[in-house]
């Protein structure tokens, strides 16, 4: 076995070497959180002509998809996992079909709008 000389070590001297100080990067990139600025996204305005954010919701999905959060009994959940890992497909397909086969002859009314809208 060979001896290791003391003043070289594998991962060198500062484990935390790679950390650093961003202080002393260039000042426009103060509040940059991603390399895609919110200039990247569509220009949206509402019908006085402000412009408006894009819905969260929405972000990152196909069109026709929209993000929401249900509550439900735990057995119910744990039954849509169970079923979506031994079919091997993802919860929201399983919930997207079932949702569909209830939903198939269903008569349904829109809702009626506000005076306000």
């Amino acid at each position: 076995m060979t001896k290791q000389n003391p003043s070289t070590h594998r991962m060198g001297t500062d484990p935390l070497s790679w950390i650093k100080d961003s202080r002393q990067s260039d000042a426009s990139n103060i509040g940059k959180q991603s390399k895609h600025s919110k200039s990247d996204l569509p220009d949206k305005r509402d019908n006085t002509g402000n412009q408006r954010k894009p819905k969260s919701t929405r972000a990152g999905l196909k069109t026709g998809w929209t993000r929401a959060t249900f509550i439900i009994r735990e057995t119910h959940g744990d039954h849509i996992k169970a079923l979506a890992y031994w079919e091997r497909r993802d919860i929201k397909d399983i919930l997207d079909e079932a949702l569909a086969d209830f939903l198939k002859h269903k008569t349904i009314k829109p809702i009626p709008k506000k005076q306000g809208d």
